[in-house]
């Protein structure tokens, strides 16, 4: 098992940098492949997200491809938030 928070990028969602609260942006965390919806949202998580990545793994495992697939991360992340 990994910890997916260990890898951390900034991507462009919904047409900004990052995820703006307050002064600072925020970084999201982990691989586009494995990011819960709530996670590109920038809604508040908990350990729900751990359990979405589990079971893309778990597909991955099974079918030898991911779920949700895109040639960009732009792409990836709406085709997560479209299910």
């Amino acid at each position: 098992m990994t910890d997916f928070g260990l890898s951390e990028f900034r991507n462009k969602i919904g047409g900004y940098q990052g995820i703006k609260e307050g002064e600072k942006n925020l970084l999201i965390k982990g691989s586009a492949n494995y990011l819960a919806p709530e996670v590109i949202q920038g809604k508040e998580v908990s350990f729900e997200v751990d359990w979405w990545a589990l079971g893309v793994m778990a597909y991955l495992f099974i079918y030898e491809e991911f779920p949700f697939d895109g040639e960009t991360q732009e792409q990836v992340h709406d085709k997560i938030l479209m299910n």
